[in-house]
């Protein structure tokens, strides 16, 4: 099997374990849950997760000791925007909107990955260079097919509602996350190369754990201490999403990331955790699920998975 094809099939898999973030979330809001708690613990929990499992998956806490040493401030800055910047908003947006609309909105970021590609330096014996890879224009259609299907699945549901500020909010904040994801995560794999998957996630997790215990912190002075539901269920996204699928994800990645378009193709495969929200949210949240704009937008988003990833 050719590694551009196994990436994009661990890139789906990541997807589905991905796609429990959002029916978790909503699980927790439906609840009364506190939306930073939400982002705080799933971190917090990430942290004894991930040290038990570094070593045997291959990791090595002194290699990533040394690749922070390198660059501190690089791995503290591109870290916040990877894990904080991408989650908090998106708990935030959970508070207001069904977990299968985040799944939606938060689509666009394939599209940001792509655009941010002419912003990664890549370091090689010190100096830094941009890579001599052209800009993968041809991939752009599919992009936009991918989120013409998003949008198809979300007209019905924004037909139905009264629009407040909360709404707008919500949508801004998932937007925010899309952008800081993917520059996040390339920009780490641009300064640390030679780490891999689970040593990124790791090395990430050490530079913001200060964050979250802060925003934990906050919480607690805002909200009170955690709901026990609260607390089972970011464990469950922890373990789900924050170690399974962000290995599988940053793995597949890793596997590709000198070749821009297949990047771009493993990145768009997380278009599937729309799908499998939407069928999570049917199953498990006893959502409706309506055949018309939505089921249509699935299909049309499916296709545009599939000719991105078998477009030469």
């Amino acid at each position: 099997m050719k590694i551009s094809v196994k990436a994009i099939l661990i890139g789906v898999l990541s997807a589905f374990f991905f796609s429990l973030t959002f029916i978790f979330n909503e699980i927790i809001a439906n609840k009364n849950g506190f939306w930073l708690w939400s982002a705080s613990l799933r971190f917090l929990w990430m942290v004894p997760m991930m040290a038990v499992i570094l070593v045997p998956l291959g990791g090595s806490f002194k290699h990533v000791k040394q690749a922070i040493s390198r660059q501190p401030l690089s791995w503290w800055v591109w870290s916040h925007f990877c894990f904080v910047l991408f989650y908090v908003p998106l708990c935030l947006a959970s508070a207001y909107l069904p977990g299968w609309l985040v799944a939606s909105v938060w689509q666009s970021t394939i599209v940001c990955g792509v655009l941010t590609t002419p912003l990664l330096n890549l370091r090689v014996k010190g100096k830094t260079s941009r890579p001599k890879i052209p800009f993968p224009w041809q991939s752009l259609p599919w992009m936009g097919l991918i989120l013409a299907g998003v949008l198809m699945t979300v007209m019905q549901y924004m037909g139905t509602i009264h629009i407040t500020g909360h709404i707008y909010l919500a949508l801004l904040a998932i937007l925010v996350g899309a952008i800081c994801y993917p520059l996040g995560n390339r920009q780490v794999m641009m300064i640390a190369p030679k780490t891999s998957g689970i040593e990124r996630i790791w090395g990430m997790l050490i530079c913001t754990t200060p964050t979250w215990l802060l925003l934990a912190g906050i919480s607690f002075v805002v909200n009170g201490t955690p709901s026990s539901k609260t607390v089972m269920a970011t464990f469950l996204v922890a373990l789900s999403s924050g170690v399974i699928a962000t290995a599988l994800f940053f793995h597949a990645t890793s596997m590709v990331f000198k070749n821009i378009k297949s990047l771009a193709k493993v990145e768009a495969t997380q278009a599937m955790e729309l799908v499998f929200s939407i069928i999570l949210s049917v199953i498990v949240l006893h959502h409706p699920f309506s055949f018309g704009w939505q089921f249509w937008g699935v299909l049309v988003i499916i296709v545009g998975i599939v000719g991105i990833s078998l477009r030469d």
